[in-house]
């Protein structure tokens, strides 16, 4: 009888174990599919950013040499202008226009 009893309870955590090994090895699956997914998404995103690095590496090169241009178109504007027209840069006082220019030559008007 104890006998039977213990094969009994033996047989029933052997159940137990078994269903705890499927639930495992459920587990274990989707786990290796969730790092498979992970591994390829990683794999896409690293690619990605490599492209816009190298895209941004090229920006970077025109926005050098436009920098470089820009300075360079500074210093000819600068060494064209004379030293009076230097002071007061973008305003220069110029006298209103003699007021006989715009005289209608009618005197009837």
């Amino acid at each position: 009888h104890s006998y039977k009893l213990g094969i009994d309870q033996l047989e029933g955590r052997l159940a137990e174990y078994k269903e705890r090994e499927v639930k495992y090895i459920e587990t274990i699956r989707a786990l290796e599919r969730d790092k498979e997914y992970n591994l390829r998404k990683m794999k896409k995103l690293t690619s990605e950013v490599e492209t816009l690095q190298e895209e941004k590496d090229v920006v970077d090169g025109k926005l050098t040499c436009l920098l470089k241009s820009s300075k360079d178109l500074k210093k000819i504007i600068e060494s064209q202008r004379s030293e009076k027209v230097k002071e007061g840069v973008g305003y220069n006082a110029v006298p209103p226009p003699a007021a006989d220019l715009y005289l209608s030559p009618k005197k009837d008007l």
